[in-house]
């Protein structure tokens, strides 16, 4: 992926935290990492999308807003999500995802 957006938006050592009590929970560092647990999450399901709602943003921190929809094996996902992110020097150092509701992300991906 060299030249890719995000490779040049994340620090190399960058953290995802991702909460919840399932596979995809949990922490991934390095790009490598970060964008396989991406990759992972798409392939894994049968519908997987986004939408953007808002994003808040200083020198150090951006917290995104988003809905995200999904279909896996019958299961349905609806529900909205926050990313926070930390940021020095330029690139996002770490972020951790949040939904709303976190009971209905783990029971999707169950």
């Amino acid at each position: 992926m060299a030249g890719h957006l995000l490779e040049r938006l994340f620090a190399p050592d960058v953290v995802w935290h991702a909460s919840g009590r399932g596979r995809w929970s949990g922490v991934r560092k390095g790009l490598d990492a970060v964008f396989e647990y991406l990759s992972a999450l798409g392939e894994a399901s049968d519908q997987f999308s986004s939408e953007l709602q808002d994003v808040l943003v200083s020198e150090t921190r951006a917290a995104v807003f988003f809905h995200v929809s999904g279909r896996r094996e019958g299961k349905v996902l609806d529900t909205d999500f926050i990313l926070i992110f930390e940021i020095a020097d330029g690139l996002i150092r770490s972020l951790s995802s949040v939904p709303r509701d976190q009971l209905a992300v783990d029971e999707f991906w169950a």
